[in-house]
């Protein structure tokens, strides 16, 4: 399979573009030139690509995808093209939102079914006025509650 992708990208000469591309600025050829200049009007008549939220993306076919963000799918973007949008959008990076307070994720840690299993264990030696056992069975659920709260969350910190 490689082998089939690398046969394309010779056949196509993909490689002699890349290295013309970067060569020193005095050896350049006027094709060259033409071809940026070209490639410059392009990018200035793009007109205005705004950002499509990713719930929305997610639900496009990639066809659609490339001309909402006019992409050629075989050849991607240009250099130009690249930084235009970088310098308008920023890199590719997520924003993650951590609305849910510390507090909560703490208390969602006594949802295990063993722990309820222990509190209510707790709660029926309190009724049959056993508080030592109670006392003792609470701080055992109180500590392993936290140090798998910690163990989970200690990265997010």
């Amino acid at each position: 399979m490689v082998a089939k992708h690398f046969s394309k990208f010779f056949a196509r000469g993909s490689f002699l573009r890349w290295s013309q591309k970067y060569q020193p600025l005095g050896s350049r050829d006027l094709g060259g030139e033409l071809e940026e200049e070209s490639e410059l009007r392009e990018v200035e008549q793009e007109k205005e690509i705004t950002a499509l939220p990713p719930k929305e993306a997610c639900k496009c076919q990639i066809d659609d995808l490339a001309k909402i963000f006019q992409v050629d799918l075989e050849t991607g973007l240009s250099e130009l093209s690249v930084l235009q949008r970088r310098v308008k959008h920023g890199w590719n990076e997520f924003v993650v939102d951590n609305t849910e307070p510390v507090w909560k994720k703490y208390l969602d840690q006594f949802k295990n079914p063993l722990i309820l299993l222990l509190l209510a264990s707790a709660l029926v030696s309190i009724i049959t006025k056993e508080y030592e056992d109670a006392v003792s069975i609470t701080m055992a659920v109180i500590i392993v509650v936290t140090v798998a709260f910690i163990q989970e969350h200690a990265p997010s910190f």
